[in-house]
């Protein structure tokens, strides 16, 4: 059953506070980082808190909207961002049922039965394409995806759909090209001849003014149509400076046939972003932007050898529309990598992650990446840097 969560972004007036509202003191230390817009929680126990009551955040006079995530049983999770200098401990005062004056909130839009469009203030920032399988229809229907839109205005897309060189590359997607299950090896990357991944349902829809998001199921097949491995992706948006998207992603992947070995290759396999066709058809106007250590090589060429591996983040530059865009793929540290982990780089506009792993019942996959779109491409190492260490050092949230 799909479990829906709207927290409301209405007009409310600073300082109204309702007959129910909770107060919660909380510090915020930076550590050696300098956070901008970064998501930060506190779980509490509040049964009577629901996913609509309001949040209002505030440290000193200014307020800020916070938003609320229902945990299981009388746990509630309250998120909200903070941005704070390297070094800074700053209180903040969450004030459960009380709203805080906020322009706008993430929404869902259903566009149709295999498609809904994630939106802030009514712009695309995020949009989930979840075909039904059709053995006509291979290319088109074998796999959902997730499609980016520029961070500005929401057009144009700027991921690549169905279609394109490459056609089974699309927007942001998981998948590998060996899935060796007993001995038989399906191909979850091409998928061309029968197997396919199929969504199965909407676990939750989340919209409200700190992030929007949603967490579904998506069943891995074989050729027969018969289970394999099942998914569980959670993917969410965090409201962030203008001209800026950050999109959280976090897979749960079990089997459904015992032991399964998911293999392939650096092009071949893993979490990965296709840029749209515009891009393929420039491919010599796509740079990447790599971590210090790799800062010796040419930023206009793909960079796959051997020696490219464990980078802790990338970034792909390219120009859709006459607009330029920065992409970087922040990796969490605690991936499963097994010291090997190599980046794909692709100038017709594909990157990515991809490292092996063994399935087991008691050993699920779990993944997490965070994708960072900015608007243009004078965007310094340092920046994304401090995006990844953001990632990979977050913030210390204690009550006092």
């Amino acid at each position: 059953m799909l479990r829906i969560v709207w927290v409301l972004g209405l007009a409310w007036v600073l300082g109204a506070c309702g007959p129910d509202a909770s107060t919660f003191e909380v510090t915020v230390l930076s550590g050696t980082v300098d956070r901008v817009s970064t998501p930060v929680y506190l779980d509490v126990e509040a049964p009577d808190v629901t996913g609509a009551t309001p949040v209002c955040v505030r440290d000193g006079t200014t307020g800020m909207p916070g938003q609320v995530e229902p945990l299981e049983g009388r746990r509630r999770r309250i998120w909200w961002t903070v941005t704070q200098p390297a070094g800074a401990s700053r209180h903040y005062t969450l004030h459960l049922g009380e709203a805080c004056a906020v322009a706008a909130s993430f929404t869902w839009r259903v566009d149709a039965d295999t498609a809904r469009t994630l939106l802030l203030a009514g712009r695309p920032v995020l949009q989930y394409v979840h075909p039904v399988f059709n053995p006509a229809h291979v290319q088109a229907t074998n796999k959902p995806f997730h499609h980016v839109f520029d961070p500005v205005d929401g057009t144009p897309r700027i991921t690549k759909g169905v279609g394109g060189l490459h056609e089974h590359h699309r927007g942001l997607f998981f998948g590998y090209t060996e899935v060796i299950v007993e001995d038989d090896t399906l191909n979850l990357w091409w998928a061309n001849d029968g197997e396919h991944q199929a969504h199965v349902a909407f676990e939750e829809e989340v919209g409200g003014p700190v992030f929007g998001g949603h967490t579904v199921r998506i069943r891995w097949t074989d050729r027969q149509g018969e289970p394999v491995a099942e998914e569980r992706r959670t993917v969410r948006v965090f409201r962030q400076p203008a001209g800026q998207t950050l999109i959280d992603w976090r897979t749960h992947l079990e089997t459904r046939r015992g032991s399964i070995r998911l293999d392939g290759d650096r092009h071949h396999a893993g979490v990965q972003f296709r840029a749209a066709q515009e891009v393929a058809e420039h491919a010599d106007g796509t740079t990447f932007l790599r971590p210090a250590a790799w800062a010796h090589r040419p930023p206009d060429l793909d960079v796959n050898d051997s020696t490219h591996v464990n980078l802790p983040w990338n970034a792909m530059q390219f120009d859709v529309g006459g607009e330029g865009f920065t992409v970087a793929c922040l990796s969490d540290p605690a991936n499963p990598d097994g010291g090997y982990a190599p980046f794909s780089e692709r100038r017709y506009g594909r990157f990515g992650e991809f490292f092996p792993f063994d399935l087991t019942r008691s050993r699920p996959l779990d993944v997490h990446y965070r994708w960072w779109v900015r608007a243009g491409r004078d965007v310094p190492r340092d920046t994304v840097e401090a995006r990844y260490r953001d990632l990979a050092h977050p913030p210390i949230v204690s009550r006092p």
